[in-house]
């Protein structure tokens, strides 16, 4: 083989009839490695937007808690986590929208923290209120790993962060967040 052979195979792929002239498959796979990376950053950011613990000012609930309004919420350690599990609800107001958060206060910060909370659907709630409504959409479970809190799971109040119809307030529940048991 000569030299002038090697050349030939190195040049770019001839055009084709229509004039279209081929990539070539090394800029195709580096292409493509490039966009799965992009990809993969993105969905890393996303994720990490969607489960971090944020601070949350008060300020930004201004209403109060009406005379209604009804929670249940326990929590319950998995594997190094924070689980959060209950309901909310004002009673007798439907949910034409819902935005449920598990809120943690810590008192001798003065501080607040949302953490990732996902509604789950919870028939407890429409039976403890029992009023012949359904309030199941109220339902909600929250994680959190419990090394990204500043302090004990035990130092902090569970409080309920609740934007649903024209309600928007921040509740304390009074419960602290220690695992029973």
């Amino acid at each position: 083989m000569d030299g002038n052979a090697q050349k030939e195979t190195c040049r770019a792929p001839a055009p084709g009839p229509d004039g279209f002239v081929p990539a070539r498959p090394r800029v195709v796979l580096a292409l493509a490695v490039l966009v799965l990376a992009g990809m993969a950053g993105f969905c890393l950011a996303l994720y990490h937007s969607l489960t971090a613990v944020r601070p949350v000012d008060p300020a930004d609930y201004p209403g109060a808690a009406p005379e209604g309004f009804r929670w249940e919420a326990a929590v319950s350690r998995e594997d190094g986590r924070a689980v959060f599990t209950g309901w909310a609800c004002v009673e007798g107001e439907p949910f034409p929208d819902v935005d449920i958060r598990v809120v943690l206060y810590h008192a001798e910060d003065g501080a607040y923290y949302s953490i990732p909370t996902q509604m789950t659907p919870d028939e407890a709630a429409t039976a403890a209120v029992a009023d012949g409504r359904g309030y199941a959409l109220g339902g909600f479970t929250a994680v959190v790993p419990e090394k990204v809190l500043a302090h004990p799971l035990a130092e902090y109040e569970i409080c309920i962060a609740y934007r649903v119809g024209g309600f928007d307030f921040l509740a304390s529940t009074g419960k602290t967040a220690e695992v029973k048991g």
